[in-house]
């Protein structure tokens, strides 16, 4: 397997986006199926991929499946992480992932998640005008008015770091800073 790693070094930061498609481009010359996408500050917990592929095999409809993401486990943060899912025509929600998938979430982050490598021949790649915010939620937009699902796996786990958020209470209330 370590034979297989292949780095991939730019002389100047050209941005998220533009690693990203550098190591999605290398994926497709190389006949890759699917892609992890994984950040410096995200590690995955053993078993992750596996539960995300077994809860993709057991989908009904696989071929309407353009990602599989896993459960996000934000560091510092003791609250699950709650994800934004349609309610209604015009109205979206923020739920946590109480059963064993999803597949009505409006977007994920890019870190932890597997992508069919179709995808990117049929919707294109990460968007470059986007440096480093906003870009998971540009593709996931992009899959989903292709008419793709985001399949979300309760216990494939994700440990991810966005930013460096704290908890704190004011008054009584929870703040997250």
């Amino acid at each position: 397997f370590l034979n297989k790693i292949e780095i991939i070094h730019n002389e100047k930061n050209r941005g998220l986006a533009t690693a990203l498609n550098q190591g999605i481009k290398n994926a497709l010359e190389n006949g890759a199926e699917w892609v992890l996408m994984l950040d410096h500050d995200s590690k995955p917990e053993p078993g992750m991929i596996a539960r995300m592929v077994s809860e993709y095999e057991a989908y009904p409809e696989k071929n309407k499946v353009g990602l599989i993401a896993p459960e996000i486990y934000e560091q510092n943060i003791v609250t699950p992480t709650r994800y934004l899912m349609p309610r209604g025509k015009y109205w979206f929600e923020r739920c946590t992932l109480d059963v064993a998938y999803r597949d009505d979430v409006l977007s994920v982050i890019t870190s932890g998640s597997l992508i069919k490598t179709s995808m990117f021949k049929e919707v294109g790649l990460m968007p470059e005008h986007f440096f480093i915010d906003y870009i998971d939620h540009a593709f996931c937009l992009k899959l989903k008015k292709h008419g793709y699902k985001i399949l979300l796996v309760k216990g494939a786990i994700l440990h991810h770091a966005l930013g460096d958020k704290t908890e704190h209470k004011i008054a009584g209330a929870k703040i997250i800073t």
